[in-house]
């Protein structure tokens, strides 16, 4: 009988320790995490990045956050399936949409009352093909600054038509002045002057989004391009513009410009933050036909194989929340929210100003169309500032990429 308890007290021993053993092995099994991929290498995307997984890991400490870095240049299908959130450039969500490796987040936009609480740029950048492949955690625009203080110390009027804006740039040309260019990595400033001139054109983004990547003759269609580069041979022709009439600028010139040492700089919204001065204008207000461009390239999207769904939808709404986006603000972003009851004001509000305005026309066209085709612009541009301008730019560079 002695013998039969201390059996059966083993046993419910071994059945208890089971017990345990496996609930342990279910809560580790439950552990959460959610893989983030950065397909992305300048340092303006980089930092909003780091910003947003630091806010988030602090209110989420039992999260497992894993961040796989950028490797090479080539995005593949196996690192897309096992994440759950890319940060990529537009031209791979375009890539990976027509590859079906990433989701429409139609739900997510209509959950998130993304139309109504966002501006409408925010929308056109993550749309492809009439469907929402992905969102922009912020748009940076292509600001054209001048400093009033300049102006008026030089005793030089502020440019308030195109040719008076002409022949003020003839005037930088002649001095030993240049007009800085502080633009995202990744964008340099022949593309960045391209894209301005593009947007001034209103070519139609969503023409070259149905003929993406397409055929060499889809593209030698759009003659209208071609357009382009005869403005810049005029520009150049007449003197307005040099190779030397810009040059890339960083944080000492945006600190010459914003006290008034400098009259002119070309920008990216992200430093605008660092623009302090009061006497600070947009081109755009004196010259109206100027249009602005939206130059983010880096929008979050979800893969259609991402395995942690709940994690994906929190990680989603804890970006795009009031609460994260009102932080943006606060540190100085100008983001695409409306409402965040936060004043901008000085430059920041300029910049609020050119996203309430933007739409789809007005997205960098170097974001719509391949990036083998970009890669080639460049080099034309500096053609034509060496007066190798032929008149069959577009077609040459086509033909180049393809």
């Amino acid at each position: 009988m002695f013998y039969k308890k201390v059996t059966l007290f083993f046993l419910i021993f071994i059945l208890l320790f089971n017990s345990t053993g496996c609930s342990f092995k279910k809560e580790v099994s439950r552990e959460k995490q959610l893989n983030l991929y950065i397909g992305v290498k300048d340092k303006e995307n980089l930092n909003t990045i780091k910003t947003l997984t630091d806010l988030y890991k602090k209110k989420n400490p039992k999260l497992k956050l894993n961040v796989n870095n950028f490797v090479n240049d080539k995005i593949d299908s196996n690192i897309v399936n096992n994440n759950d959130i890319l940060f990529i450039k537009r031209d791979d969500m375009f890539n990976f949409s027509r590859k079906g490796l990433i989701s429409d987040m139609k739900n997510f936009y209509t959950e998130n009352n993304i139309a109504n609480r966002y501006y409408s740029v925010m929308k056109s950048y993550g749309r492809f093909n009439d469907k929402y492949y992905g969102i922009p955690i912020i748009p940076y625009t292509f600001e054209l600054l001048y400093n009033k203080k300049y102006f008026e110390k030089e005793k030089i009027k502020v440019p308030e038509t195109t040719e008076e804006f002409h022949n003020l740039l003839k005037k930088i040309n002649s001095t030993s002045e240049k007009v800085p260019v502080i633009l995202n990595e990744g964008m340099d400033i022949n593309n960045g002057l391209f894209s301005l001139m593009a947007a001034n054109e209103l070519i139609s983004m969503s023409k070259l989004q149905e003929i993406y990547d397409s055929s060499p003759e889809k593209y030698k269609e759009l003659t209208y391009i071609q357009k382009i580069f005869n403005n810049i041979n005029n520009l150049t022709k007449s003197g307005y513009i040099t190779k030397d009439t810009f040059q890339l600028g960083n944080e000492s010139a945006i600190s010459k410009f914003d006290r008034g040492e400098i009259p002119l700089i070309f920008m990216s919204s992200y430093y605008i933050n660092d623009i302090k001065s009061q006497y600070i204008g947009s081109l755009d207000e004196k010259l109206p036909n100027i249009k602005i461009p939206v130059i983010s390239n880096m929008v979050m999207c979800i893969p259609t194989k991402s395995s942690n769904a709940a994690e994906v939808d929190d990680f989603m709404k804890f970006t795009f929340g009031d609460k994260m986006q009102k932080e943006f603000s606060r540190m100085g972003f100008v983001t695409g929210i409306k409402n965040t009851k936060i004043q901008n004001k000085g430059a920041k509000n300029i910049v609020l100003s050119h996203i309430k305005n933007s739409t789809e026309d007005t997205i960098a066209i170097v974001y719509n169309i391949p990036y083998k085709i970009v890669r080639n612009i460049s080099s034309k541009i500096d053609d034509i500032f060496s007066g190798k301008y032929t008149g069959n730019e577009w077609n040459d560079i086509i033909n180049s990429s393809y």
